[in-house]
């Protein structure tokens, strides 16, 4: 347990107020910001060693006084929000956590395709208004309701998610 090493949290508030931080305690001494606008970027890495982040883009112009950074951890599958060459030329080691989310998004994926094409938020607000209860009709069948029997799905892309989205299809 290294307490004289700095890390930072960037963007806390971006993983949920369900998520402790605790265990990045014990790598050193934590500081922890809800939110760091691109402005704040410099001054909130400082003289920090590792930087977590979520969402903040990190780039030449807001490390390059970071001389104290060796490790940037992207509470994410993707790091397009970092200038990956950038880091490299400084020997900045980058990585992020692959597959955290093939499970939720392939569930939230489905749950859409389903709510598109049975129109679920356009039947779910018919009757939530009183609009079924009132209009004495007892069947509304507009918009079209489409079954997915003997439908066909398509997935473009075929990583981790698209394989789990085929799998839940």
């Amino acid at each position: 347990m290294n307490h004289s090493r700095k890390l930072c949290f960037l963007d806390a508030a971006t993983v949920g107020d369900d998520v402790s931080l605790d265990l990045f305690r014990s790598f050193g001494e934590l500081t922890v910001w809800q939110t760091t606008s691109p402005d704040e970027v410099s001054e909130h890495i400082g003289d920090c060693e590792v930087a977590l982040l979520n969402k903040v883009k990190l780039n030449a112009d807001n490390l390059k006084d970071a001389h104290a950074l060796r490790l940037i951890c992207v509470a994410a599958t993707g790091f397009d929000n970092i200038d990956l060459a950038y880091c490299r030329s400084r020997g900045i080691a980058v990585c992020n956590v692959v597959g955290y989310s093939t499970q939720s998004v392939s569930q939230v994926t489905a749950s859409m395709a389903l709510s598109l094409i049975t129109h679920l938020p356009e039947y779910s607000t018919y009757v939530a208004e009183g609009s079924y209860s009132h209009s004495g009709i007892a069947n509304k069948l507009t918009p079209t309701y489409h079954e997915i029997a003997g439908k066909t799905w398509g997935i473009v892309g075929y990583g981790n998610i698209g394989r789990q989205v085929a799998k839940v299809a």
